[in-house]
């Protein structure tokens, strides 16, 4: 079902965001399994986290000060701001559960692709 051209395009987008130290994963492409990144090599993944947070923070602040400013609203621009607190938001949650739930992420990916490889494999189709 999942062909190996898959696995190595995923696998080559994976090692990209690892050594950009934007994903705490990477991929090992001789056993095709998705790893964890050790501890030392994640610390820029916090900064991303810590990036975030300030973003979202400016662009509630941002919002904050469009409501009191002034008597006329601009919709487009609440609705602007809005949209990208919102976006910063669901990046944060993200970033959270990727960070808490790493290792089970990798488990399940790792599952995923045995029950694959177990499903297309020969002796199962006979």
């Amino acid at each position: 079902m999942i062909s190996q051209r898959f696995f190595n395009y995923y696998g080559k987008i994976l090692n990209l965001l690892a050594f950009t130290r934007t994903m705490p994963f990477y991929f090992d492409h001789k056993t095709c399994r998705m790893r964890v990144l050790p501890k030392k090599q994640r610390k820029l993944v916090h900064g991303f986290i810590l990036i975030s947070v300030l973003y979202c923070a400016f662009s509630v602040y941002r919002l904050f000060t469009e409501l009191h400013t002034t008597f006329k609203f601009d919709y487009v621009g609440l609705t602007l701001v809005t949209v990208w607190i919102m976006v910063y938001l669901w990046e944060l949650i993200l970033d959270a559960c990727q960070e808490v739930k790493k290792y089970d992420m990798a488990w399940l990916f790792n599952q995923i692709t045995d029950l694959d490889l177990t499903l297309t494999s020969k002796e199962y189709i006979d």
